[in-house]
């Protein structure tokens, strides 16, 4: 899964309106990974990732919530593992 929705993102060139999204999934596959492996950069780059999405995802944006909890929840698992 992880490659597929890596070369998804490859597809959507940085600023492309739905660039957020393939960023949201794949930070969501590495962080499940993380969970199963316990690998440290799996976690680092989930939140390097869903960062980038929420960049991309700018006040009154209507799924800036997914970005904002899960990014908390990536931090929050990063910093108490």
């Amino acid at each position: 899964m992880i490659l597929l929705v890596r070369e998804a993102l490859e597809l959507r060139a940085s600023g492309h309106p739905d660039r957020s999204w393939p960023l949201h999934s794949l930070a969501i596959y590495l962080s499940d990974r993380f969970d199963k492996d316990g690998r440290l950069e799996d976690i680092e780059e989930a939140i390097t990732l869903e960062r980038h999405a929420l960049d991309l995802r700018p006040l009154g944006h209507p799924k800036r919530h997914f970005s904002l909890n899960n990014l908390a929840g990536y931090l929050h698992r990063r910093y108490c593992a």
